[in-house]
């Protein structure tokens, strides 16, 4: 008696505390509420980028048999051993979830299943067309390991009448993101990975925000599962993603896309890609380039295959060539050197620093007004006023215009353009200005 009333006063007063602390942290679980990622829109709200909720099916291979095993000692009745209760599984999940077994269409048509490529117009992630009943099975009696999806992109629904019947297999919930429009605008809308993390584009450049906070709470969990009444505690609701509305417009984006790819395969060039502005407000309406990848496939096998997850507009410089004209035009007006209505005789050419600057068309001089000077891109005339502005009101013009400077409000691929100053001869001076481009 002594022992035992020593023995009792061991456990209770010595170890006690810690077999408490022991048994609490074995039974507590924290629960997780996931955030639902943002949306992004177009300017009229349609849609770019959501998130589906769906369900992936899974289970736990290595403690599967033992737990069949005892199920069916105890209602032999009810449940079969656990080849055939893996083997129903397999079988019947096909159905319940209303898809085909592709096992059964290879039996029948007597082929191989071939993967097709979605066309472009149906460019979301679709629920499963059809699951194989041979790596359902294959998967359910992996007992080596401890975690294995059966399914993903399952409908809530569909998923709770699975687990209704197979108790044994676990709904999760899993956010799909998609991408309704396929590759139209995806160069500035970029793509999510697995792990639901910004990979590039805007989806990267804005992922905290989008991302949201997921919420949670902690729960103690009774040895058959069950949470225990009363138990809950720590509770914080979920905080999902920011939504955001751009500034470009979905139709005018798919358009200028599309003449970009057209235009490209016509010419034989390199690459392509366009700018759309709001002229009032500077708005980007539409920020375009040729072969851009479709998020919602393969990524690596879209670049393979010649498609970009880039956005060129933003981190090709480039020469402007005779988008220049527009600052010389500013400048010179500005300044007050000239008026748009003041008739220049501008001749057909124009020697600059040892160099002879001609128009792309032949002509003797002619009196062009300032508009027309520049309506028709003449390179003589916006020479002649360039002289008259003078070098330092040049720089002054196309520094403030932000060449040479990164102006990127929202793309992390962006890079600087860059302006190059260099002596022509005694008395001139010259800049060559790459432009880098931004959009809002």
């Amino acid at each position: 008696m002594v022992v035992i009333i020593a023995r009792l006063a061991w456990v209770q007063l010595v170890v006690g505390p810690d077999l408490s602390a022991a048994a609490q942290e074995q039974r507590t679980v924290e629960v997780v509420d996931a955030a639902r990622r943002g949306a992004i829109l177009d300017r009229n709200g349609a849609q770019l980028a959501f998130t589906m909720e769906a369900r992936s099916i899974t289970v736990h291979p290595k403690s599967l048999r033992k737990l069949l095993d005892e199920r069916h000692q105890r209602w032999p009745e009810d449940f079969g051993t656990f080849e055939e209760r893996t083997q129903q599984i397999a079988t019947e999940l096909p159905k319940l979830l209303g898809v085909k077994d592709l096992d059964e269409d290879k039996a029948n048509d007597k082929r191989r299943r071939q993967s097709t490529e979605a066309p472009e117009e149906l460019s979301v992630q679709e629920r499963p067309a059809g699951i194989s009943s041979s790596e359902i099975l294959k998967k359910l009696r992996d007992s080596e390991s401890t975690y294995q999806v059966l399914v993903r992109n399952v409908d809530p629904d569909k998923a709770q009448k699975v687990v209704d019947k197979f108790s044994e297999l676990v709904s999760e919930r899993q956010d799909i993101r998609q991408y309704p429009n396929g590759a139209t605008g995806a160069n500035i809308i970029g793509k999510i990975g697995m792990d639901g993390v910004g990979q590039f584009g805007f989806e990267a450049s804005r992922d905290a925000r989008l991302q949201g906070i997921n919420g949670g709470k902690t729960i103690d969990i009774a040895q058959n599962g069950v949470a225990i009444p009363g138990s809950t505690r720590n509770v914080h609701p979920a905080v999902d993603g920011t939504t955001y509305e751009l500034t470009l417009d979905l139709d005018m984006q798919y358009f200028v896309q599309q003449q970009l790819n057209q235009a490209k395969a016509n010419s034989g060039a390199k690459n392509a890609s366009a700018v759309v502005l709001d002229a009032k407000t500077g708005e980007v309406l539409a920020m375009a380039q040729a072969d851009t990848a479709n998020p919602n496939r393969d990524i690596g096998k879209e670049v393979d295959a010649g498609r970009t997850i880039g956005n060129s507009a933003v981190s090709n410089p480039f020469e402007p060539g005779s988008v220049a004209k527009i600052i010389t035009a500013a400048a010179a007006i500005e300044d007050g050197v000239t008026k748009p209505d003041e008739v220049l005789q501008v001749p057909g050419s124009i020697e600059m620093s040892g160099v002879t600057v001609r128009d792309a068309w032949e002509h003797g001089t002619e009196g062009f007004t300032t508009t027309g000077v520049f309506g028709k891109s003449s390179n003589v005339g916006t020479l002649m006023l360039a002289q008259r502005l003078g070098q330092d009101a040049s720089r002054r013009c196309s520094t403030f215009s932000g060449w040479g400077s990164r102006r990127i409000l929202s793309s992390p691929a962006s890079r600087r353009g860059s302006c190059h100053s260099g002596h022509s001869g005694p008395a001139e001076r010259s800049r060559t200005c790459r432009s880098g481009r931004a959009w809002l």
